[in-house]
């Protein structure tokens, strides 16, 4: 059985197993579903799969080499998809083909003029785009920021907190699947972002995270 140090935690071992034990060879025994570490003073529990990825981190993946560049002009139905996009519209932010402009007015992946769908409520007015009713408010603060829902006449939004978002897959169209950091809610593909991971293994300040409190 391989044993390596856990990184930013001196005196400790975990095998690829996830038992943890001191440098000395004393087995430390779990507390519920996580062992208990000390930190310069300070108490961190773990779980076994937390201090295994922190002794043996995922490699890094190759960068993909670039494309080479050509000379080759853009296909037809490409140019006339680019000369269809009006004026003063931009992007919708994880919504791929979809087009909005100051005035709360979208355009859908065809180039054509999407229809409101009025609803009661003060959410209201909505916009049906990717199998779900959007906000017009709310694709405003999406595409322009605070303040761009007001400039259309529209109630301004409240932000949503990364806090309050689910930390679980999250669905974005054009864009697979997406998890969001254990610790801080940061979109990342891994269970936590990079600053946590370095976090974690002692490379900058140790930071009290909402579990390091337990």
């Amino acid at each position: 059985m391989e044993w390596r140090d856990v990184p930013g935690y001196p005196g400790y071992q975990v095998s690829e197993r996830g038992r943890l034990r001191k440098s000395s060879g004393y087995e430390l025994g779990r507390r519920g579903t996580r062992y208990v570490l000390s930190r310069g003073g300070v108490l961190v529990r773990l779980t076994p799969r937390e201090l295994i990825a922190l002794a043996w981190p995922p490699e890094p993946k190759p960068a993909p080499e670039p494309e080479p560049v050509t000379a080759a002009p853009a296909p037809e139905h490409m140019e006339k998809e680019v000369k269809a996009i009006p004026e003063g519209f931009v992007p919708l932010p994880g919504l791929d083909g979809y087009y909005i402009n100051r005035a709360g007015e979208c355009i859908g992946r065809k180039g054509r003029p999407l229809h409101l769908v009025r609803r009661n409520g003060p959410s209201g007015p909505y916009y049906y785009i990717a199998d779900s009713l959007r906000s017009v408010r709310r694709l405003l603060l999406l595409a322009f920021g605070e303040g761009a829902a007001t400039a259309a006449g529209y109630a301004e939004p409240k932000p949503i907190a990364p806090e309050m978002l689910p930390r679980g897959g999250i669905r974005q169209y054009g864009h697979g699947t997406k998890r969001r950091c254990h610790d801080c809610g940061r979109p990342t593909n891994d269970y936590r972002c990079p600053k946590c991971w370095a976090r974690l293994r002692g490379s900058t300040e140790a930071e009290e995270s909402e579990w390091n409190a337990l």
